[in-house]
C-alpha cells in the first residue's frame, strides 16, 4: 500500500481508537510519514496480541508509525516487533560514519516510531517491542521529537539481531519530549 501523504495502510485524524488485533502484519508499506500507520490529533492507536511492521517506509518521519500532534500509541498488552523500516529517502544508504552529515530539516525521524506530539497531555505506551534493523537519521528505532510522554512498560529490545542505525540515536532519539 502507499499514500502520496501520510498513513500507507492507515489514516486516522480528528478522534476515535483505532484498533489493530494479533496476527496483523504490515509489510513494504510506503508514505510521507508513518509508511504504515499515522495518528493525528485526538486519536489513539491500540494494539494488542503479536502485531508485526516489516519493511515500511516512510520518506520523512515515522518509518511503521507515524504518532503526530495529540494522537497517542497504546500497547500495554502487545507484542510488537518492528524490523528493516525506514525513515527519510535516504536512510537506505546511510552508514555509520563519523563523516556522514544529517540533512537540514525536520525529517528522518524514527526508523520504526516517531512521536510528534504537541501537547505533554498526550501519553503513549509501548508493552513488549521488539526493534531490528531500522534506519532513520535519528532514532533509528524510535524519535520523540514532540512534547509528549512515551512509556517503555515492559520488555524493549534494540538491535537482538540487527542494529538499528541512525546519524543520531542509534536505538532511541529524544529532543524535548520524555
Amino acid at each position: 500500500n502507499t499514500a502520496t501523504e501520510s498513513g500507507g495502510a492507515i489514516y486516522a485524524v480528528t478522534s476515535g481508537t483505532v484498533s489493530i488485533e494479533s496476527g496483523a502484519n504490515f509489510e513494504t508499506n510506503s508514505a510521507k510519514n508513518g509508511g504504515a500507520v499515522y495518528i493525528n490529533d485526538g486519536c489513539t492507536l491500540s494494539m494488542s496480541g503479536t502485531v508485526n511492521f516489516d519493511g515500511n517506509t516512510a520518506t520523512e518521519n515515522g518509518g511503521a508509525i507515524c504518532v503526530n500532534g495529540t494522537g497517542m500509541l497504546t500497547d500495554k498488552d502487545a507484542t510488537l516487533t518492528f524490523t528493516n523500516n525506514r525513515a527519510a529517502a535516504a536512510s537506505t544508504q546511510l552508514s555509520t560514519t563519523k563523516n556522514d552529515s544529517a540533512p537540514s530539516g525536520s525529517t528522518g525521524f524514527g526508523g520504526a516510531i516517531c512521536f510528534n506530539n504537541s501537547s505533554t497531555s498526550a501519553v503513549s505506551e509501548l508493552g513488549t517491542a521488539a526493534f531490528d534493523g531500522n534506519k532513520a537519521y535519528f532514532g533509528g528505532a524510535v524519535a520523540n521529537i514532540g512534547t509528549g510522554t512515551v512509556n517503555f512498560s515492559k520488555t524493549a529490545s534494540f538491535g537482538a539481531s540487527t542494529l538499528n542505525t541512525a546519524y543520531s540515536g542509534g536505538a532511541l532519539y529524544i529532543s524535548s519530549g520524555t
